[in-house]
């Protein structure tokens, strides 16, 4: 405009837009005082260099004596940094087919940000989750596979077994949840299934019944429901309990809409042009769904506070029209109208801070591109000016990026995006805010 990124992974999507960025602005953060200029235009503020107007003056921004770092733009009252992307370097050879689903985490314990990612739906023989050490540059290494079930669209990384060491869960077109467990050295034990719908699509974690474990929620796109799986410790899970919810849903996300401290539930209905709300109870149970009207083929979500209201919001893409909706809140697990911005089509959306400004932004997979959404303190969005930003620097035209997430890939603090593109591989476009 925190968990798994986005649509994608255990550091960037599910939640808020993170605490990455530039330096904060320094000097005074209370409301100004009188100081002796006199004459101020209205909306302005006497400040000891004189009358500023604190929305746009980087010396004085949001109140007198706040300046912003080098370089940066003041914008209604918040410093932002000029963003650009760089060019991606690829190191690894890509699997043969693409590679639809990722999550972002630090798998080997190095401390450095890693991929996994799986096959989609459209590749039901597939049965490989493929894993992408970071070399904490912005590279990776040789991809190695795990045995998963048949291809789909979820998949989260946490820590299900409480050993210290993040695991993985996706979603497989058997009609299965898989949960394979991490050893802490990038590779996984062999996947556990877990029986919930009809074709799951979309996977989602929290702790829904507030007993310390890890819970999962993957929508079953053929059912209309979303299968609750109970985490019992140890990596275990209990059996799905099902709740009702629109026409074919895809994509789900976790946050606690209504503000009384429980997760609750949002899915992308592609079916209908809508996103279920669940809210949750505390006990591992959902009210029944209410619904908000968005975009043609809504697929995937991602939410965090857009607004900068204390309350999380939900960005949802549109892919039947192009477009990605923002649907602030508006109280009580309630969502105000969708404000809508062209984006053309999207296979991929995640959310972080990448011009330090405190408003949470999108980025967005579209073909050969990646673009920036940049967000603003009313939860408006705008293409930034630097983008979008290529990922076939060779100009190969056959080149699509079929996932993404954020995290900091090479260390210095800033979010940077991680994604595999057919038919070049695993890479990282890394930020830098001036």
């Amino acid at each position: 405009m925190e968990g798994a990124a986005g649509a994608t992974g255990a550091t960037g999507a599910t939640g808020s837009a993170g605490s990455m960025g530039p330096p904060a602005a320094t000097g005074a953060t209370g409301p100004a005082g009188p100081t002796g200029f006199t004459g101020c235009e209205p909306g302005w503020l006497a400040c000891a260099d004189g009358c500023a107007d604190v929305a746009t003056d980087p010396a004085n921004c949001g109140a007198c004596g706040t300046a912003c770092w080098t370089g940066a733009t003041c914008a209604a009252g918040s410093c932002a940094c000029r963003v650009t992307l760089g060019a991606p370097r690829y190191s690894n050879p890509m699997p043969t087919m693409p590679l639809g689903a990722l999550a972002v985490g630090d798998f080997d314990g190095d401390g450095r940000l890693d991929l996994v990612a799986r096959y989609p739906s459209q590749y039901p023989s597939e049965k490989y989750l493929w894993t992408f050490l970071g070399d904490g540059t912005g590279s990776f290494g040789p991809p190695s596979k795990t045995p998963v079930g048949p291809g789909s669209s979820g998949i989260v990384a946490k820590d299900f077994d409480g050993d210290g060491h993040l695991d993985v869960a996706v979603t497989s077109m058997a009609g299965t949840v898989d949960v394979l467990l991490g050893t802490g050295t990038g590779t996984f034990g062999a996947p556990t299934a877990y029986a919930v719908g009809n074709a799951p699509w979309g996977l989602a974690a929290g702790d829904f019944n507030g007993d310390g474990f890890v819970d999962l929620a993957a929508t079953n796109s053929r059912d209309g429901t979303v299968s609750v799986l109970l985490g019992l410790g140890g990596g275990a899970f209990g059996p799905s309990a099902t709740f009702a919810v629109g026409s074919n849903p895809e994509g789900i996300v976790v946050a606690d809409f209504d503000g009384d401290g429980n997760p609750d539930l949002a899915v992308a209905n592609a079916g209908e042009g809508t996103v279920s709300v669940l809210l949750g109870t505390g006990s591992g149970v959902f009210q029944p769904q209410s619904k908000v009207s968005v975009g043609k083929v809504p697929t995937l979500l991602v939410s965090a506070d857009f607004n900068r209201d204390g309350r999380p919001d939900i960005a949802v893409a549109n892919s039947g029209d192009g477009t990605v909706g923002v649907l602030l809140a508006a109280g009580a697990g309630a969502f105000q109208p969708q404000s809508v911005y062209g984006a053309s089509r999207i296979s991929s959306l995640a959310v972080a801070d990448f011009n330090g400004d405190g408003n949470p932004d999108l980025v967005l997979a579209q073909g050969r591109y990646v673009n920036l959404l940049l967000g603003s303190a009313t939860g408006g969005c705008a293409l930034a000016p630097s983008g979008p930003y290529a990922v076939n620097p060779a100009g190969d035209f056959g080149v699509t990026v079929t996932a993404l997430g954020c995290g900091d890939f090479n260390g210095d603090g800033q979010p940077d995006v991680g994604f595999i593109a057919y038919v070049l591989g695993a890479a990282a476009l890394l930020s830098t805010c001036y």
